[in-house]
């Protein structure tokens, strides 16, 4: 939890690499090893519970965040099975929920924290892409006063796929599993010229 007392900064890593007493792992430095499909709907939950508060899409959040070693959050159809090594699995969320929900409060609002500063990192690399990462953070920093609390605006990635693939449906698959670094550069840069067209 040292990581909390200073959040005033940006990290690029996970300081839990290992949810205790499992053999869930997060994403290397750099989220390295994530796909795009999987920070999305990362990302996706974590709005949401900052918004609503409920549990439930914390749990998801992380859920969808750390997998086991030979686990995937997506996979390609043209992977062909190995005799050389482990075949990757799918994650199984509704099975992977229970063990999710057992961790202690305390352990998934740190993983929380841990991803807004990942997004605090992103928001520095990827302006065009994450302009609201600071907003997030001041959000969860607020008290639960309604007339504190402001609208949260959070980043429509069904919106952002979808111009992402644009008529080339045939390769969406392709774009789900794309390494999402590969990803954010990619639409950075078209967020990025788009507004240059605009001005």
């Amino acid at each position: 939890m040292e990581f909390v007392h200073d959040a005033r900064t940006s990290h690029w890593e996970f300081y839990l690499q290992r949810i205790p007493s499992t053999r869930l792992l997060a994403p290397r430095e750099r989220l390295d090893g994530m796909c795009f499909q999987q920070f999305m709907m990362v990302d996706t939950y974590f709005s949401r519970f900052l918004i609503t508060k409920k549990e439930e899409f914390l749990d998801r959040m992380v859920a969808s965040l750390y997998l086991k070693e030979n686990e995937r959050f997506a996979l390609s159809f043209e992977s062909a099975p190995s005799l050389f090594k482990r075949n990757p699995v799918l994650l199984n969320m509704e099975k992977r929920l229970p063990v999710i929900r057992a961790l202690s409060k305390e352990i998934k609002f740190a993983l929380f924290l841990n991803f807004i500063l990942i997004k605090r990192w992103l928001g520095a690399a990827y302006p065009h892409l994450f302009p609201q990462a600071e907003e997030e953070e001041k959000e969860s920093q607020r008290k639960k006063n309604k007339k504190e609390q402001k609208k949260q605006v959070t980043t429509n990635w069904l919106e952002i796929f979808d111009s992402f693939v644009g008529d080339n449906i045939p390769q969406a698959e392709k774009y789900q599993i794309m390494p999402v670094m590969d990803a954010f550069r990619i639409l950075n840069r078209k967020i990025r010229d788009a507004k240059k067209h605009n001005h």
